[in-house]
């Protein structure tokens, strides 16, 4: 059977030492200043969807802040939600 490296030992080492390096977590902080209701939403829901985008790639972003859950439900509803809060476009 043929490895896919000649030198299939270094290979696999070098593929475990990259794959500790790859776990690392790094954490940032935003403060805001003087920002409203409106621009806070926007920015969550920013965030949430850079971290969507991103997840494909193996980044997992984690947003915690004030009512950020609650932003990201509201921003995620569609029309078709059963809240009764839906319109009709006829």
């Amino acid at each position: 059977m043929w490895s896919l490296c000649p030198l299939s030992s270094r290979c696999t080492e070098a593929l475990r030492v990259f794959m500790k390096k790859e776990n690392m977590t790094r954490k940032i902080t935003l403060t805001t200043n003087d920002i409203s209701q409106r621009q806070w939403s926007t920015l969550i829901l920013e965030l949430n969807s850079m971290s969507k985008t991103w997840k494909r790639f193996g980044v997992e972003i984690k947003i915690n802040g004030r009512n950020s859950e609650r932003i990201i439900k509201w921003g995620n509803k569609n029309n078709d939600d059963k809240d009764g809060s839906t319109v009709s476009h006829t």
